[in-house]
This record gives C-alpha cells, sequence and structure tokens, in this order.
C-alpha cells in the first residue's frame, strides 16, 4: 500500500475541505497536554476542562494575559495564556498578581507553552518559530487582537481558580506528516552544546 496522507478513496480537494474538522482533535490534544504539563512541572495541579470556538461579543482574558506569535512557511497564529488573580498564590512561593515579578513569570510560562506546542509539532514535520513573547492587561489584548469565530478557547481548572489558553493557529493541513521519528528534547534533558 503506498504512503499517503489521504484515507483510501479521499481525494486531496476533499481532504483539504475537511481540513480544519480534521486537525482540530490534534491540536486540542497537543494544547490541553501541554498546557496540563507545563502546569505540572510547576507542582500545580489543573484539569482541563471542553475547549470551544471562541465567542467575539465575550471576554476571554483575566487581568494579565500573556501572548507569542507562532509562524513557519505555511502555518502562522499565536498563542496566549491568561489565569485568575487567585492562581498566582499556587506558585512556589506564592507572588501577589500585583508584583512585578507577575508579569515575568507569565511571560515565561507563555513562552514554555508555545515551546511545548512547538516541539509535539515537530513530529509532525511542522518547525515553527516562536516570536518573542509579551504580557498585556486581559482588556488591552482584547482590544489589540479582535478574536475571531475560529480562535480556540481551552478553559483549564485549578483549585484556586482558571487558566485560560487561546489558539490562533492557521495550518496548511497539507504540510503535516506524522513521522513520529523527531527526537524531542523533554523537560530535564541534557543537551550538550
Amino acid at each position: 500500500m503506498p504512503a499517503t496522507r489521504h484515507p483510501p478513496k479521499e481525494t486531496p480537494s476533499s481532504a483539504r475541505a475537511g481540513a480544519p474538522g480534521t486537525l482540530r482533535p490534534l491540536l486540542d490534544a497537543l494544547v490541553q497536554s501541554s498546557t496540563v504539563e507545563l502546569f505540572q512541572s510547576r507542582g500545580i495541579a489543573v484539569a482541563p476542562l471542553p475547549s470551544s470556538v471562541g465567542n467575539p461579543h465575550h471576554p476571554t482574558y483575566f487581568n494579565l494575559a500573556g501572548v507569542v506569535t507562532l509562524s513557519a512557511p505555511k502555518a502562522s497564529g499565536s498563542i496566549s495564556l491568561s489565569w485568575a488573580d487567585p492562581v498566582f498564590s499556587l506558585f512556589t512561593p506564592p507572588m501577589p498578581a500585583s508584583a512585578l515579578g507577575a508579569r515575568d513569570l507569565l511571560r515565561e510560562l507563555t513562552n514554555q507553552l508555545a515551546g511545548r506546542v512547538k516541539n509535539r509539532l515537530l513530529n509532525f514535520a511542522l518547525m515553527l518559530t516562536i516570536g518573542v513573547p509579551s504580557v498585556l492587561s486581559g482588556q488591552a489584548l482584547e482590544r489589540q487582537r479582535p478574536r475571531r469565530d475560529t480562535d480556540v478557547v481551552y478553559l483549564f481548572r485549578t483549585l484556586r481558580g482558571e487558566i485560560v489558553v487561546t489558539m490562533d493557529l492557521h495550518i496548511d493541513p497539507d504540510t503535516l506528516d506524522y513521522s513520529g521519528t523527531s527526537r524531542v528534547a523533554k523537560e530535564g534533558d541534557f543537551i550538550a552544546f
């Protein structure tokens, strides 16, 4: 049987027409598992809630929101991270949401989340470039980056409040090719330079 990315009897054009529905479960799994593992590495238990397509008329972000762009030759978009102020108390050491370090923490975790998503997409032969993460107020991000109907909102529950991740990533489905052969470093792996 020849290697193909399309199910038998399916033409490439029909595969492209169904691409968003085909990619959505993959991206949902990647984002949710990456977020759970990221917070688990900080000793914070999070439980994913069902994802939903964004409602442009309903605010998504909390007081602070981190955002970073993602790009590749046939993919572009962004990922954002925000959480309720009481979630800051779950970190070790606990941090007030108003502390200067709170913005740095959110910026760093936004960067790490994008890195985890990038590493998982390497198994699909997609090499994303991650931009410089920035932190804005949730209201400023809502104004600066108006959401579209295609944005996907991922909610997570913690003991002290919710975490929200928003993914706006457009990928040409023909670029994805699962190989599973990419050796991706995991957190804690030693990498010799």
